[in-house]
């Protein structure tokens, strides 16, 4: 039997054919392996010289898993040939495998990759078309390879049935992330101690770390701890990286002696001796101008610049002039069995430097895990308050494959816009697998497009969005110009200064082809803000990484070979993205300024590059001219909320938060052709907690900020207004966009816009442990056309799409409620008909409002008295006494404003008092409708004998009509309607917060009187029988089985004057046939009412009664129209 130690010692040691058959008998259970390998052509290629199928099994849900061997030759680098590979794959499984488990055996490592989705099967299980690329999760194995985490995983498999599932959640990055993530965010309370957890798991971590002259016990203290704890470990991981990073010989870019758990137990007080040196004294300072007593392997260190590693004024750096060592030596303390625990984990797992894609994986940390942590990390547990500050800052990780998506299609239409080439031409550019083929001049469009491009991402976070954007623009580049030839050119030729250009050149001639990209898009294309001055640095280091991923290390070069990094200060600030500078027209304008500002343009593009003594001349130079604008400015007007008090509070190489945002001012770019990503969610109620004074600002300023709106609403108005005209936006939002009434506005704008596409993800678990369900939105800032379409997607598990629906722009430009274009065709447009009818507003004779203002419920609840009998009093009750048809008064507790009741009653004088139109109002005959519920209950007052509470409706009109509105909304097909057309409004367990704007949109069928009678006597039936308490009408049914007969019968009528057309078609009626079967019973006595029922049951349950019978034939007649009202329940 497999132990996981003999499942070690396989993965561990060099490929072996004997053992990892072992492996795959005993782990996933396959039996059916060729005597020998079965020899796979390959076509001519320089990546492997052989591959072989070694057999193949049938998982417990019978899908079939290929089972392959391919021999890698041994100088290819992997991992940058993943699409070479990918092409070489489809000759090995050739598609006729549903997942495939491939070993790519080099020298003494081995790859164990699992490919799924290779075939899809349907709902019925049968073969379906495959619209996405296969993906591919990889184990890197062998030889001093980490094996922790595929033992873990591939053991758990071993001696049960498994799934194709259960594969891949062996092979899943997710469940990595989420270890790995814990393992850092423990070590981070550690560091600046917290409460976390809740419940049975919560843990109080006492803070280990001490900075000099900080009182841990003042408020803004617990900002400075966690931003060192951050920077600390952010640069710890960084510098792990460059470990895995090697040149041709096998030398890493850090040596394993300065960062290993090895290196803290040979290291006394291990920060200052070793950690603070290297980062402050080695990565962040020149080989030739660092001191002489740097510790052993410092020299193989290069210089990396970038500020990654400059000291922040709050690393309290203070070196010796004589020994190098910081001066805090005493007061900046870090336990060095802190180091050695965090490293010992550490060491645990495998690091890659290559980030991964969506379709191809390695199941290791990799950069972009690098962001989510620390994207997590800025959203983590407050120490102080133990409460969230993903709350307070409404900050959520966007998962890759949402990035992706947001990214491709961003750049599709961007490109479309600026060449003219369809969509459908332009997407095998950004899809790993599919080759591409255009004519030259539409290449040099897309080029020439792709040099231009500005992205700007408003809430950077780590830096997610602007590095999808990268990645895919260099897949692009990849396929378009292969040798980078044309776009080296181009980044060249942007240079005027000919000493600079002949530099530039040198660098990118001796660069490799990926970094020549990389560094193009960076310095040109690339912008991000955000309010987090930690996370700005975040975004910096992945694009930092991104660049060490591909230098060129060469031993006989200085600084190894390595380019120093660039400076990203104005590619990413830390400001308010929404608060702007003051309007210009009493203060002279900004931008007069031609000759400073070009100047100041100039300065950006030689700091990106520039380090040493060249960088420090050219921020003083910088800080120089701007001094000198601000000072122009002052002149003009000198208040302290003047644009040039403003200017002067920015500093763009310091580290502190600027409270305003300017992107001409800051980045030199106006307006961007892309502004995408994940701005925070805060809802109305936070925002007023956390600052009010801010809220109110932004309502000031900001079309779009009305009613309880949430901040992401400002975001998507203020994204808009720096997008160029036919630019491309793309955000993932809350779906309260979707149906919320405080983004009726917002709806109504994008409406004014090109909408181009909206995807749903409520039903996927986005956000982990959170209560958002998001969508994307996708839109070009053009004049809408009535050619145009929306596309309404609904994505399900697997990121796989459940619906989609086109819509022309022009036919529902006017429409707010958008939750229906999320449904599938059918149950779309079914809710297209029912809404066909007249809205319930649009009845001239009925009055629709809320039952009580928040200060009437107040006074209301001071007047409550709970007594059984009480003359001249209103029976009370609210949501939670109200059921279709009926109250429950005096059957359950009413619940009102934080008090239970009874009996609940309230005077006619004391509601005199408070409002008397309130009194007139509940002494009419009317409808009261609850408000939080998962259908609507409508209950039908016809004596005005009840007062209802604060979170009702109230429809007051005609008895008849009443009875008949009645009827209506307490029906299936409205249940249906509501429960479809106000999905992203439900909340846990289905619950609908049922206001009077909802209820006031309720489509309505004009009708005649008579039918409306027909609908008044069988309410009047409802009525009756749920009246009586304790005489039966039929001695071997209880009422209520009666009760729900008449319920479907009234049901099916309301199909009927719905669907009147398609039920005539089908030879089914209802109301023809109600005078036959229900005789009125207005105006009888108790005992004859009882009479006419018990015989109205009687002849309903005769075999050949029509209404009966067409009840049966209606569900199989009309299974598309009924099925889907019936199954909302």
């Amino acid at each position: 039997m497999m132990t996981k130690q003999k499942l070690q010692q396989v993965l561990s040691a060099p490929f072996n054919l004997d053992a990892w058959r072992t492996v795959l008998f005993e782990v996933f259970g396959a039996k059916q392996f060729h005597q020998q390998p079965q020899p796979i052509l390959l076509p001519s290629n320089n990546k492997a010289d052989s591959a072989f199928e070694l057999g193949s099994f049938h998982t417990a849900d019978d899908r079939l898993i290929g089972l392959y061997q391919v021999n890698v030759l041994p100088n290819v680098w992997l991992e940058r040939n993943k699409v070479g590979l990918r092409e070489l794959l489809r000759h090995v499984y050739k598609y006729d495998v549903d997942g495939a488990l491939i070993v790519f055996v080099q020298n003494d490592k081995w790859r164990l990759s699992f490919v799924s989705e290779i075939r899809a099967l349907d709902e019925d299980g049968n073969p379906a078309t495959v619209t996405t690329e296969p993906k591919r999760y990889t184990y890197l194995l062998g030889k001093d390879e980490k094996t922790k985490t595929p033992v873990d995983r591939l053991y758990s498999l071993a001696g049960k049935p498994i799934t194709l599932e259960d594969i891949r959640n062996a092979f899943s990055v997710e469940a990595l992330n989420e270890e790995f993530y814990k393992i850092v965010a423990r070590h981070f309370y550690q560091l600046v101690g917290a409460t976390a957890g809740k419940g049975k798991k919560v843990v109080k971590y006492e803070r280990l770390l001490q900075l000099p002259d900080i009182d841990p016990t003042k408020n803004d203290s617990d900002k400075i701890y966690q931003e060192f704890a951050v920077r600390l470990i952010g640069r710890i991981i960084f510098s792990w990286f460059l470990k895995m990073k090697k040149s041709d010989s096998g030398i890493p870019l850090l040596p394993e002696e300065l960062l290993s758990s090895q290196a803290v137990k040979k290291n006394k007080n291990y920060y200052h001796t070793i950690l603070e040196r290297l980062f402050f004294q080695i990565l962040n300072t020149p080989i030739d101008q660092r001191v002489n007593n740097l510790p052993q392997g410092s020299e193989m260190i290069p210089f990396l610049n970038g500020g990654l590693f400059e000291p922040h004024p709050d690393d309290f750096y203070q070196p010796h002039p004589v020994t190098g060592l910081n001066q805090n030596l005493n007061t900046l303390k870090i336990p060095d069995e802190w180091f050695l625990e965090f490293f010992q984990e550490l060491e645990k797992y495998n690091f890659t430097i290559d980030e991964n894609s969506v379709v191809d994986i390695e199941v290791s940390v990799d950069p972009e895990m690098l962001g989510r942590i620390f994207e997590n990390l800025l959203a983590e547990i407050d120490p102080d308050s133990g409460e969230t500050a993903r709350k307070a800052t409404g900050s959520y990780y966007t998962p890759r494959e949402i990035v992706d998506y947001m990214a491709t299609e961003s750049l599709l239409y961007y490109l479309n816009n600026k060449s003219g080439i369809e969509i459908d031409r332009l997407r095998p550019i950004f899809k790993m697998d599919e080759s591409v083929s255009f004519r030259q001049d539409e290449k040099e469009k897309i080029l020439d497009a792709l040099d231009k491009l500005t992205v700007l991402d408003p809430a950077c976070g780590s830096g997610a969005f602007p590095i999808g954007v990268m990645q895919k623009i260099v897949m692009a580049l990849q396929k378009l110009d292969p040798n980078a030839s044309w776009w080296k050119e181009r980044q060249i030729s942007r240079i005027d200064n000919p000493i600079l250009k002949k530099q530039i050149k040198e660098k990118l001639d001796t660069a490799t082809v990926e970094y020549a990209r990389k560094l193009g898009i960076i310095q040109n294309s690339l912008f991000g803000v955000d309010i987090q001055p930690i996370a700005a640095e975040i975004s910096k280091l992945r694009c930092f990484l991104t660049l060490i991923v591909d230098e060129n290390i060469d031993e006989n070069k200085p600084n190894r070979g390595v380019e120093p990094l660039p400076n990203l200060e104005f590619k990413f600030v830390t400001a308010n993205t929404l608060i702007g500078l003051p309007k210009e027209s009493a203060q002279g304008h900004l931008f007069d300024n031609h000759d400073e500002l070009k100047e100041l343009k100039k300065l950006r593009k030689l700091y990106l590059q520039s380090w040493g003594r060249e960088k420090e001349e050219i921020k003083t130079k910088f800080l120089s001219i701007q001094n000198k604008i601000f000072k122009q400015q002052l002149r003009s007007y000198t208040g302290t909320d003047s644009r040039a008090y403003m200017l002067s509070s920015w500093n763009p190489f310091d580290h502190s938060k600027t409270d305003w945002f300017d992107s001409e001012w800051m980045l030199g770019t106006k307006n961007f052709d892309i502004v995408i990503g994940n701005p925070p969610y805060v809802d109305s109620e936070k925002m007023t907690k956390i600052n009010k004074e801010y809220r109110d600002y932004l309502k000031l300023n900001y079309l779009l900020a009305k009613g309880n709106w949430d901040l992401f609403i400002i975001f998507i108005e203020r994204g808009i207004e720096l997008l160029k005209y036919k630019g491309i936006f793309s955000f993932i939002v809350p779906n309260k966009l979707i149906g919320a009434k405080y983004a009726k506005d917002a709806r109504l704008f994008l409406n004014s816009l090109s909408l181009i596409e909206i995807r749903d993800y409520s039903r996927i678990n986005v956000f982990r442990n959170t209560d958002v369900y998001p969508i994307t939105i996708l839109l070009a800032k053009n004049k809408i056309t009535p050619s145009q379409n929306t596309i309404f997607i609904k994505i399900k598990d697997g990121y796989k799409i459940q619906s989609r629906i086109n819509i022309k722009l022009f036919e529902r430009k006017n429409d707010i409620f958008w939750d229906k274009y999320f449904l599938d065709s059918k149950l779309f447009n079914l809710l297209i008909n029912i809404n066909k009818h007249k809205k319930l507003e649009m009845y001239n004779n009925l009055s629709i409002t809320a039952s009580a203002t928040v200060s009437e419920a107040y006074q209301i609840k001071n007047v409550i008295i709970d007594k059984k009998e009480l003359n001249n009093s209103f029976y009370f009750i609210n949501t939670g006494t109200i059921d279709p048809y009926i109250s429950l008064w005096g059957k359950k507790h009413t619940q009102y404003i934080k008090r239970k009741y009874q009996y609940p009653r309230i005077k006619h004088q004391d509601l005199i008092n408070i409002n008397k139109a309130r009194f007139i109002q509940s002494k009419s005959t009317k409808i009261i409708i609850a408000g939080m519920s998962i259908s609507i209950e409508a209950f039908f007052d016809e004596n005005g004998s009840y007062y209802a509470g604060k979170s009702t409706t109230i429809v007051i009109g005609n008895r008849d009509f009443l009875c008949f509105i009645t009827a209506i909304l307490n029906s299936r097909l409205i249940n249906f309607y509501i429960s479809n057309n106000y999905l992203s409004l439900k909340m846990a367990g289905g619950y609908l917060n049922i206001n009077t704007d909802i209820i006031k949109s309720i489509p309505i069928p004009e009708t005649n009187i008579n039918i409306i009678k027909l609908f008044v006597n069988l309410v009047n039936y409802i009525v009756f029988i749920y009246s009586l308490e304790n005489i039966k009408i039929n001695t071997h049914v209880p009422n209520s089985h009666i009760a729900i007969i008449i319920k479907e019968v009234i049901d099916a009528m309301v199909v009927e004057v719905y669907f009147k057309d398609e039920l005539k078609k089908a030879g089914i009626e209802f109301i023809k046939c109600i005078d036959d079967n229900f005789p009125p019973i207005e105006g009888l006595s108790e005992e004859e009412k009882i009479k006419t029922i018990r015989s109205v049951y009687q002849k309903l349950r005769q075999k050949d009664n029509e209404i009966m019978n067409n009840l049966k034939l209606m569900d199989i007649r009309l299974a598309d129209l009924i099925g889907p009202i019936k199954a909302v329940g």
